[in-house]
């Protein structure tokens, strides 16, 4: 097993940056309730295992977690988790860091391998951690089951083995009687089969003289074809030598043109240096004939700098002047339709301002014309009261002369009447001239307002030219 050499937890609950260092023999951790000895085990476990998952165990206000285990062996695991990250970094000596994301729940094999602790699988639905234990477990193997504890025990001991023997072997013997019962009935049933075929002995032995003969036969002819074959390696033997032959006279001279290449070699290098250096030196001559050009052309660097600025500064001022044309451009648009507001309200000049007078006038008469409707009102109830009376005293001599007076109410009736559909066009005409000088008014209001939107945003006054921002 791997022994742990030091832990170092950052931002783990409670640790803000705490580093262990492990000795070789038995560590003890001592402290006050609350001050970070299980954080300690829960990180080994965090590590090791990938156990506790989630974020609840990163230090409030950190936005990380890490924790970092070296063992004596030289290897270190890292283990990180962020908001967006969790994911384990392996470093071993002379190699390249081991980057491990996206594993889930499941802690990866790379990282059960690096630290060798791995749980042990004691069934199909248990294992246990026998390396590290939490803060409130109790002894081992007590607070399990009896079967429980009889598995582990022979888990551990290799007991398992000898019981898995033991299943596998009954199992065979199980296999075996069967197989034994079913072949003796097939020998049973072959002995049967094979009476007729008893005469087969003396078959079989001619049979076994003629395999016997034909062997020979095999063997004679087999060494036909490897005397064959030895024929034509020997020939083609013979026709390597004299190709061998004919090659060592060639050769015979190697030594001479091995020397000859030797010198042609060293000859062909020096010729290749000295091809580079002509190289060389041409592009240095060129480089020094576009130097000099250079140097010839920026022998008026500084007064082309004096040049460069003077024209920097004619374009910004043309640029100005293109801002402040077409600020011109937009004022005189703005003025165009301020103008041809000003025509619309033209009329207000030479609009007849005695219509007023009428109208007052008229309001004056209709004022008038009330009051004689009220006593247009009295008349009528006199009139009505009067021919009452005339209904009473028709037949004395007062009737012609209230008949007459009543005549003459009655004319004033009508009269009143007349003057009372006049009053009626007269309001009719004066609610319309209101209506009119009310519209007209609100209208010459919104051009005054538009008219000083415009000059203010002109900042000018066309009349004098003064700086209205100024005088404001």
């Amino acid at each position: 097993m791997n022994n742990i050499e030091s832990i170092r937890l950052e931002n783990f609950q409670s640790h803000l940056d705490t580093t262990i260092e492990f000795a070789a023999g038995l560590n003890v951790l001592v402290g006050q309730s609350d001050s970070g000895k299980t954080a300690i085990l829960r990180a080994l476990r965090w590590v090791l295992f990938n156990q506790p998952r989630g974020t609840d165990f990163v230090r409030v206000g950190a936005d990380f977690a890490r924790v970092t285990v070296r063992f004596t062996h030289g290897v270190t695991i890292i283990r990180e988790r962020t908001t967006s990250k969790n994911r384990y970094i392996i470093k071993e000596v002379e190699k390249e860091d081991l980057v491990l994301e996206g594993f889930g729940i499941h802690v990866p094999k790379e990282v059960l391998t690096a630290h060798g602790m791995q749980p042990l699988r004691i069934d199909r639905d248990h294992e246990l951690m026998i390396h590290l234990s939490q803060q409130l477990d109790g002894p081992f193997l007590l607070e399990q089951t009896s079967s429980l504890r009889a598995k582990t025990i022979g888990r551990i001991s290799g007991a398992h083995f000898l019981d898995m023997a033991i299943r596998d072997t009954s199992k065979d013997l199980s296999g075996l009687n069967q197989r034994v019962k079913i072949e003796e009935v097939e020998l049973d049933q072959l002995k049967l089969g094979l009476k007729p075929y008893q005469a087969l002995d003396a078959q079989r032995e001619k049979l076994d003289a003629t395999a016997a003969k034909l062997h020979d036969l095999k063997l004679k002819q087999q060494r036909l074809s490897e005397l064959m074959q030895l024929k034509e390696q020997l020939k083609t033997v013979r026709e390597e030598k004299e190709r061998a032959t004919l090659q060592f006279e060639l050769v015979e001279q190697a030594d001479r043109w091995e020397k000859s290449w030797d010198h042609i070699r060293q000859s062909y290098s020096y010729a290749k240096s000295l091809h580079h250096k002509r190289t060389d030196l041409k592009e240095f001559t060129k480089s020094i004939a576009i130097c000099e050009q250079w140097i010839e052309k920026t022998k008026d660097v500084a007064l082309a700098a004096e040049y460069t600025e003077k024209i920097d500064k004619r374009i910004q001022q043309k640029q100005e002047l293109m801002k402040r044309k077409i600020e011109e451009k937009k004022i005189t648009n703005q003025l165009t339709k301020v103008r041809e507001l000003l025509k619309k309200t033209d009329f207000i000049a030479n609009q007849d301002w005695n219509v007023l007078d009428r109208i007052w006038q008229q309001e004056k008469r209709k004022n008038q014309l009330h009051s004689l409707n009220g006593q247009l009102l009295k008349v009528n109830e006199g009139v009505t009261h009067t021919r009452k009376l005339f209904d009473l005293v028709k037949h004395t001599e007062e009737v012609e002369e209230r008949k007459d007076k009543l005549e003459s109410l009655i004319k004033q009736q009508q009269s009143f009447m007349r003057l009372k559909n006049e009053l009626k066009d007269v309001q009719v005409r004066i609610n319309d001239g209101n209506h009119f000088t009310e519209e007209k008014r609100k209208e010459q209001e919104e051009l005054e307002k538009e008219f000083e939107k415009q000059l203010i945003h002109i900042g000018t006054c066309p009349t004098c030219g003064t700086d209205l921002n100024a005088r404001t």
